[in-house]
């Protein structure tokens, strides 16, 4: 009968020790790596509370403020920093709750000090800003996160990132939208007083579309000085590696001068460039494509649609087209950037959920571009759970708060991201990750009813209804 034999194999003591070191050291290790952690989010966590609370408190304090309504729009815009402050720091997001507390701080102690009687209106106010846009006080201060409602002041600073773009309102009604990878100072008005008769801006290199109001403006480049008309629509570009400056006018007018002293005077749809100092002859601007597919805030569905198709109307005269599709409407954050397009339209896969905006220009041979067309958005809906073709599960929706202030009430909550929610008969914007807020106004006494409804692609529909008691007086 055989027997298995038994293989026998020594171990030293040194080496047990070797490996019983070695577990001991890996477990502090991990102990340590898990208790930092630990530590670094409860820390987290405690500031992003302490900040919602300071920023709660000013705005319960704002709230009785006599002057209050003079500035409504600003105070609601700080209510809802708050409130997506809140409902990140109930969903665990710490990191964005603390950043969204501080806006809100930042927004309504803006507000206490100007109803105090120690604001400053200033120059111009940020009104939209997307990704990574950043200011400074003059030439001695540090560089600030920028942020909605932030007043400008002669000599201040505004630079944008790769990802960045801003919409800057300025007292004269003039609106700026300032594209990614822009550096401009905000200059004085020639007399140094609000309501002069022209404003101006200094801009080192970058983009600016601008909207003039009754105003004219003045653009100063580091190479030559645009002065566009009241009521005119216009762009000012600059490459400082090139030292070649691009002006635009789509609507109105504009007086260009080099610093050498040579002057252009374009009309509408007319452009200019700019190569040290000398200015080209005005050209033919190309006009903006039409957009035809898809049809204005179509949706698609993933588990059904695999791709969407874009397309537009040709224009005369162009080499090719630039494409560009974005998450937000100032075209910060692209998912799309292409150029040289021969075609009149585009084949995207579809790949993720929510809400996108598209838009195109032509561009002509000597590459410059045109106007761009209007933006188009579109939707793409969540995976479905149903069985076969149609899906009869309607869409999840969650109230992650209802604040209220007076008779003003602020509603947030999450649903999918390519959803359609309504609350009280308004549409109300769902970003990519299917987070909503929305501010509405309740008139009337005794009891009311806020609706909440989201709809998917299917035509499925989900409801909640929230009940609120307005006082008299509210």
């Amino acid at each position: 009968m055989n027997r298995p034999r038994l293989r026998w194999y020594s171990v030293s003591v040194e080496t047990l020790r070797a490996v019983a070191l070695g577990l001991a050291t890996l477990l502090l290790v991990a102990g340590g790596l898990f208790g930092y952690r630990w530590w670094e989010r409860h820390s987290l966590e405690r500031e992003a509370e302490a900040l919602v609370g300071e920023a709660r408190q000013l705005a319960e304090r704002l709230e009785t403020h006599p002057e209050l309504p003079t500035v409504l729009e600003e105070y609601t815009e700080g209510l809802e920093l708050l409130l997506e402050a809140r409902s990140a720091l109930a969903a665990g997001g710490f990191e964005r709750a603390a950043t969204q507390a501080r806006r809100a701080h930042g927004v309504l102690a803006a507000l206490a000090d100007h109803l105090d009687g120690g604001g400053d209106d200033g120059e111009a106010h940020f009104i939209a800003v997307h990704g990574n846009v950043q200011f400074r006080r003059g030439d001695a201060a540090s560089w600030q996160e920028a942020r909605s409602r932030e007043a400008l002041r002669p000599g201040d600073y505004v630079r944008t990132a790769a990802n960045g773009s801003a919409e800057i309102l300025f007292a004269d009604g003039t609106l700026y939208t300032i594209k990614p990878n822009t550096s401009l100072i905000v200059s004085a008005s020639p007399n140094g007083e609000r309501g002069d008769a022209t404003r101006s801006i200094r801009m080192d290199y970058g983009w600016i579309d601008m909207s003039t109001s009754r105003r004219p403006i003045q653009v100063d480049t580091p190479q030559a000085q645009a002065r566009v008309a009241e009521e005119s629509d216009a762009y000012v570009a600059y490459e400082q590696r090139g030292e070649r400056g691009r002006f635009g006018a789509r609507r109105g007018s504009i007086d260009v001068e080099s610093h050498d002293g040579e002057r252009v005077r374009l009309e509408s749809s007319q452009q200019v460039v700019q190569q040290g100092g000398d200015l080209s002859r005005p050209r033919r601007m190309l006009p903006a494509p039409a957009p035809l597919l898809p049809a204005p805030s179509q949706e698609f569905r993933r588990d059904r649609d695999e791709v969407v198709v874009l397309e537009w109307q040709p224009v005369a005269g162009a080499r090719g087209y630039r494409l560009e599709v974005a998450r937000d409407r100032l075209f910060a954050d692209r998912v799309v950037e292409d150029s040289g397009r021969t075609l009149t339209r585009a084949t995207l896969g579809i790949r993720g959920e929510g809400s996108f905006e598209w838009r195109v220009a032509a561009e002509a041979a000597d590459g410059e571009i045109g106007g761009w067309s209007e933006p188009r958005a579109f939707r793409v809906a969540s995976l479905g759970s149903g069985d076969g073709d149609v899906d009869r599960e309607p869409p999840p929706l969650e109230i992650v708060g209802a604040d209220r202030y007076g008779n003003i009430f602020i509603v947030g909550g999450r649903t999918d991201p390519g959803a359609i929610v309504e609350i009280n008969g308004e549409s109300v914007s769902v970003d990519a990750g299917g987070a909503f807020t929305k501010t509405i106004q309740l008139s009337g006494e005794s009891w009311s009813f806020i609706v909440v409804r989201a709809r998917d692609a299917w035509g499925n529909t989900r409801e909640q209804r929230l009940r609120a008691y307005l006082e008299a007086g509210s």
